[in-house]
């Protein structure tokens, strides 16, 4: 993601809840919405698990090593004469060779490499800031269910449909209370002037 994008993905979930209590609504389900919100990118978040998985995928120094006695093996199996003409023909000239050698890295860029990569140091202070499994057994346990936020949101949805109900009738007797009031008025200011 680049800078622009990162920072339309942050969700600034205080503002959210904030926003809605000032708009009239209760600071309870404010507050559901916005776990709702976070949602996605709770669950985007690479865990210490995941780097662990990806570090095992890398190729290690045994492949490395199984590599070589391929290698090796292969060295050693004789090749039938044509194939070895075929091999030549396919092989590299030495202007090929000095074209490739114009192309490495010297051993300049390779100290710089290794000057601008991380020490046992610098990765022993990252595993320590990192999150432990425990950690993430303890958020994992702290976090609500699914189904759990689905039911609250749910007696949250029945709650305001019983007070949209209880106000609509509420409303209603004031509108007949009004409208007997002003028919009343009517009245007397009919028999006032006749």
């Amino acid at each position: 993601m680049t800078a622009p994008q990162v920072a339309e993905a942050v969700f600034d979930s205080h503002r959210f809840v904030k926003r809605l209590t000032e708009a009239g609504m209760e600071r309870r389900l404010a507050e559901v919405l916005a776990e709702e919100h976070m949602g996605p990118w709770i669950r985007n978040v690479a865990t210490k698990m995941d780097v662990e998985d990806f570090r095992r995928e890398a190729a290690t120094k045994a492949d490395t090593e199984l590599v070589r006695k391929d290698l090796a093996k292969f060295r050693t199996e004789a090749a039938p004469k044509k194939d070895l003409a075929d091999l030549r023909a396919d092989m590299a000239s030495k202007k090929d060779l000095a074209d490739l050698r114009a192309d490495m890295a010297s051993k300049k860029d390779l100290a710089d490499l290794r000057a601008d990569m991380a020490s046992k140091e610098d990765l022993a202070e990252l595993r320590a800031d990192m999150v432990s499994k425990e950690d993430l057994a303890e958020l994992r346990a702290d976090m609500v269910s699914r189904k759990d936020l689905e039911h609250t949101v749910e007696l949250i949805r029945l709650d305001v449909e019983k007070r949209l109900a209880h106000l609509r009738g509420d409303l209603i007797k004031w509108m007949f209370g009004a409208l007997m009031a002003q028919g009343a008025l009517v009245v007397a200011i009919i028999k006032l002037f006749s």
